[in-house]
């Protein structure tokens, strides 16, 4: 007699996971998000129509673009950008025109 064996597996489905973060020259509130890892990460960054006085601001991970670079984002605007967190990182608010880093956040991935 042999006996068959069969496995199974059972893949857990991906979480999406929906956050906003708010912008201007002076900070990104909130400051810090956490995820868990896998998690499918739906950012939307809004940047307000007050306090921003380079025209607009841009968002860029510190992982070479792995994650997002939004491109300008004007005041009282939005961009929405999509990744899968894979790992903790941090990431920076830069004035368009001149270029200089305004704030810096954080993705803590669990």
């Amino acid at each position: 007699n042999s006996t068959v064996t069969k496995t199974m597996v059972v893949t857990p489905p991906v979480q999406s996971v929906d956050l906003t973060v708010y912008g201007d020259d002076f900070g990104l509130y909130p400051q810090n998000i956490t995820v868990n890892r896998g998690n499918r990460v739906k950012l939307t960054f809004r940047v307000s129509d007050t306090n921003v006085y380079q025209g607009s601001l841009v968002f860029r991970d510190n992982v070479g673009g792995k994650y997002f670079d939004t491109g300008k984002v004007s005041p009282g605007t939005f961009m929405t950008v999509i990744f899968t967190a894979n790992q903790t990182f941090t990431y920076k608010s830069y004035g368009f025109s001149g270029g200089a880093a305004k704030a810096t956040g954080t993705v803590n991935v669990v």
